[in-house]
């Protein structure tokens, strides 16, 4: 079995892969999990010589008549007492997340952006402008192929 790929179906391929290997466990999470309120109990403040000043909220929320916490994102904009919405696994109810997109979604972007840069450099360092990748399974090769000059009409 053969197949060719051009430069920028790689990059997809490339961007795809990464976002779904961040993204697979939160989606799973948001199918499966349990999504309720949580009140922002307390406050931890980090002092960093280079990154300044970061504030990260404790916030408790309550699973079977337990009352659980977590910290959840820094510097988010909350203040003591604020009920946010929270998302957890039922089955390990410690794994548990702010509920909001800044919290829940955005971050595992930002980490999965280099992984995509590494993604997309590497099978495009190794090809010139005009050229593809042919793929064979079994044995499996990648072999370098030249597209034909585009011809104008």
């Amino acid at each position: 079995m053969s197949f060719q790929i051009s430069r920028i179906s790689l990059v997809f391929v490339a961007i795809l892969l990464s976002l779904l290997s961040t993204y697979a466990n939160r989606l799973i999470l948001a199918i499966n999990g349990e999504i309720t309120n949580g009140e922002v109990v307390s406050f931890t403040v980090l002092r960093g010589y280079r990154t300044g000043t970061n504030i990260i909220p404790y916030i408790a929320f309550m699973n079977e008549g337990e009352q659980l916490f977590f910290s959840g994102v820094e510097n988010m904009d909350c203040d003591r007492g604020d009920i946010v919405p929270v998302i957890f696994n039922k089955k390990d109810p410690e794994e548990a997340f702010v509920y909001t997109f800044i919290g829940f979604w955005f971050l595992p972007l930002i980490y999965a952006l280099v992984p995509i840069f590494i993604l997309v450099a590497i099978p495009l360092s190794f090809l010139k402008y005009k050229e593809g990748v042919e793929i064979t399974i079994s044995p499996f090769t990648v072999n370098k192929r030249k597209r034909p000059p585009l011809e104008l009409q």
